[in-house]
């Protein structure tokens, strides 16, 4: 085994105990995961392993696979503990998540996937996003700090660069590192 098939394994292995204490925190009722973008992120998911492949990222496949295995399964846990409503922007947020999957059904072209698919993808974040804004406490920081390092070993992982291969993991550290940055400022930066 390759140092950068290491990697990937290490960046999925990472991100599977991300989910570990967000499961726990669950369960425990001290975070409320959004329904909405962990169901679209599920979605999603499919989408990326199936390009993923198509582009022959197979390095930091464990990574794909985890990010469709665990948004499903914190999807299907969400059912039990939502309690909230939902305002008109998350449904906004979740057509226009649902409208970039059907694009990616009508193209079948990898970058044009990926790209659409990662449309998608922030958008289903903006109603996380704003409710992490608005009660860090809603979210679990070990997990948040967990997906981080996983994405960016993943960066170490890819052996060869190319658009199709590079820009998932590399907008998951931007991402993964925006929900860190708003959940230590709630916590320890608000007045």
């Amino acid at each position: 085994m390759n140092t950068y098939t290491t990697l990937g394994i290490v960046s999925g292995i990472l991100c599977i105990f991300a989910f570990v204490p967000y499961i726990v925190s669950m369960y425990k009722k001290e975070i409320t995961p959004h329904p909405f973008s962990w169901f679209v992120w599920a979605m999603l998911g499919t989408v990326t392993l199936v390009t993923y492949i198509g582009v022959g990222a197979i390095e930091t496949l464990p990574l794909a696979i985890v990010n469709f295995i665990g948004p499903f399964t914190i999807f299907l846990l969400t059912i039990k503990y939502w309690k909230g409503k939902f305002p008109k922007f998350d449904y906004i947020c979740l057509a226009f998540s649902l409208l970039a999957i059907i694009i990616y059904v009508i193209y079948h072209n990898a970058a044009i996937a990926l790209t659409v698919n990662l449309l998608g993808d922030f958008i289903a974040a903006l109603p996380t996003i704003r409710k992490t804004y608005l009660d860090s406490s809603s979210e679990n920081l070990t997990t948040w700090i967990l997906f981080t390092l996983g994405a960016i070993v993943s960066l170490f992982a890819i052996k060869d660069f190319s658009y199709g291969i590079l820009i998932f993991p590399l907008y998951l550290v931007c991402f993964e590192l925006l929900m860190c940055a708003l959940i230590i400022r709630g916590r320890y930066f608000r007045n």
